[in-house]
């Protein structure tokens, strides 16, 4: 595989900095095409991460959902309290850093991990390497379980529209001061039934056709954001693996 949204670039600062030359450079990137795909199934399932690979457009997400699942946003929980979500790149860093590190101890190559000695450094061996291997791993499980917890926040979501007006013929203007993750062509549920969404507005309103009247005020509209979601947390420490 190639990797779509991680690059040897994502490893030019600290904490996850891995020195590269002109011989790491071509090995950390085959890490990067081998690890990404990976931990994406690992952490969305076969079937989530399907359906994200095919909103693409090139390394690009169309859906603001995917977006926000691949590159981070701010949301509040069940208690109304704010959660900053990192995004699946911030996991995917440190995973393959880890992948990285952990197997170039063994190999002919320079991990380019070092320890301060006075006024020199020495390159880090064994047991140090895994402890930092170990630490950065729980550091992509926390990010990796934030993914998961907004997955599992986000299958479903549900808002109330101030009004449904008959705006011409069988279209009907609906007046919702939130529509988180919606786009145009997406599905909504009004009264049990299912409604296509044209003319979004963000936040402020979006048309659909009815041919029966739905007019009303204060009205639930409820849709699916992520779908159900029943993939498995990872294993917590990188010993595990």
């Amino acid at each position: 595989p190639t990797a779509k949204f991680i690059t040897t670039v994502d490893f030019e600062k600290e904490p996850v900095q891995i020195a590269k030359n002109e011989y790491t450079t071509a090995s950390l990137q085959g890490f990067i095409d081998e690890y990404e795909y990976h931990y994406l199934r690992e952490m969305l399932g076969d079937d989530l991460l399907t359906r994200f690979f095919g909103d693409l457009s090139g390394s690009t997400p169309q859906h603001p959902k995917f977006t926000a699942l691949l590159n981070g946003t701010t949301y509040k929980n069940a208690d109304g309290k704010s959660v900053i979500y990192e995004g699946l790149k911030r996991a995917l860093q440190y995973f393959i850093w880890v992948e990285y590190v952990n197997k170039s101890q063994y190999k002919n190559t320079i991990s380019g991990q070092v320890e301060g000695q006075n006024e020199n450094s020495t390159i880090l061996i064994g047991g140090k390497i895994s402890r930092l291997c170990a630490s950065a791993w729980n550091k992509g499980w926390s990010y990796a379980m934030s993914v998961h917890r907004f997955v599992q926040y986000f299958e479903f979501y549900d808002a109330t529209a101030t009004s449904i007006a008959l705006d011409s013929g069988i279209t009907y203007t609906v007046l919702i001061p939130d529509t988180l993750f919606l786009k145009n062509g997406d599905t909504v549920k009004i009264n049990g039934i299912d409604y296509v969404i044209a003319n979004l507005v963000a936040n402020t309103s979006f048309e659909i056709d009815s041919a029966t009247n739905i007019t009303g005020t204060n009205v639930q509209i409820d849709w699916t954001v992520f779908d159900e979601f029943d993939v498995e947390p990872m294993e917590v420490s990188v010993l595990n693996m």
